[in-house]
């Protein structure tokens, strides 16, 4: 059966979310997951689905990343370490065409949005040694339509994190265009990895354990080149997986840029068959201990609007965490798209959390990871 997931979003109106349980599920075995209560996650250790022979009795930490509170975190037995999340920062909203002419650009100019950035980044170097912040994870929409001057803004503002931070794609940064001209084709991903390039190299020597998803590769959806940009990291005992699933199809009538919608690409090099051979070929599972994060809610939005997933593909994910024995590894999913704060209970068990909308002031959710297997994530910057 699906489970039905009620969202009830003040500024959207209310909004049905399905989350596949799989075509043989059962409200048992959904519920055989991380408890949720008021913004903390307690891990149930005595039902997770992993096999026994694939959780790994002690986290290996990677020798080569700053361990800055490893000492707080054994003096006092609680906290391990923080992480951050934004999201949608939407750099170049309400400019036709920021920075230089046309979309493949530079020099884009300081504004309200801009502004809005700087003071979240400013939020997470003042926060960072309260809250023992290791690195920042950016779930998509870095630009507002796509063009290279936007990303390279949220580029130049977001170096001046004190801490490492992953950029993930969105769907405003997959096809570029300006009020006056559009790209030819879904290059934004193209154009991220290029402006980004420098970054991933710098995050490869810091996280010696990241891999990244080869790229280019041929989309037979579009019938065009497409740069997946998929990825996953160690750190700490936990592991983190970057998903691509923005749709490289235009959107209708006039409208510029891709339609709001998710896809999996479960076709040679697409993202469905990186992440399931990922999966396969992990051996460090524990407890609860794997992250997922993308641009879009891995849900489907039943009336229509907000698009993501497919209820096929919601129930391909189910059916890869239920008989793949990852359901017990894997902690939930993080993600952006819908400027709205809310957190479900989907698939086996797992969260879904939403972070709002950066670029709407600055908000930035502080993830609190502990010794004891409590995940909080209510507090905001």
């Amino acid at each position: 059966m699906v489970r039905i997931l009620l969202l009830v979003a003040t500024l959207l109106g209310t909004t049905l979310l399905a989350c596949g349980d799989g075509a043989t599920g059962d409200d048992d075995d959904a519920d055989a997951g991380p408890e949720i209560d008021e913004g903390i996650a307690e891990v149930d250790e005595a039902t997770p689905d992993v096999p026994e022979e694939d959780v790994a009795d002690e986290a290996e930490e990677p020798e080569d990343v700053a361990d800055d509170g490893a000492d707080e975190a054994e003096a006092t037995g609680a906290r391990l370490f923080s992480f951050a999340l934004m999201t949608d920062l939407h750099i170049g909203e309400g400019v036709g065409d920021y920075g230089d002419p046309g979309w493949d650009d530079a020099n884009g100019a300081e504004d309200d949005v801009t502004n809005t950035l700087r003071f979240a980044v400013g939020n997470v170097n003042f926060a960072r040694t309260e809250y023992d912040i290791r690195f920042v994870i950016v779930t998509g929409d870095l630009s507002d339509s796509g063009e290279r001057s936007e990303l390279l803004k949220a580029r130049d503002i977001l170096d001046q994190l004190d801490v490492p931070y992953f950029p993930v794609l969105g769907n405003h940064d997959m096809w570029p265009y300006t009020g006056d001209v559009e790209a030819p084709g879904p290059v934004g991903d193209r154009v991220f990895e290029e402006v980004f390039a420098e970054r991933f190299a710098e995050l490869a020597v810091s996280f010696p354990s990241l891999t990244r998803a080869p790229t280019p590769s041929y989309n037979p959806e579009c019938g065009c080149e497409a740069h997946f940009q998929n990825y996953a990291f160690d750190y700490e005992g936990y592991h983190f997986i970057a998903l691509d699933m923005v749709t490289r199809d235009h959107a209708p009538l006039d409208y510029d840029g891709v339609t709001s919608e998710a896809d999996l690409f479960d076709f040679e090099g697409g993202t469905w068959r990186w992440w399931t051979d990922h999966m396969a070929g992990y051996d460090g599972f524990g407890a609860y201990n794997t992250f997922i994060f993308s641009h879009h809610p891995p849900v489907v939005t039943t009336l229509g609007i907000l698009d993501c997933l497919t209820l096929d593909e919601v129930d391909e994910i189910n059916a890869m965490l239920r008989y793949g024995g990852y359901g017990g590894a894997v902690w939930g999913f993080f993600a952006g798209h819908h400027h709205v704060d809310y957190t479900l209970e989907g698939y086996q068990g797992q969260n879904i959390v939403v972070t709002p909308a950066e670029k709407d002031g600055g908000t930035v959710r502080v993830m609190r990871l502990y010794d004891d297997g409590r995940v909080e994530y209510g507090t905001f910057l």
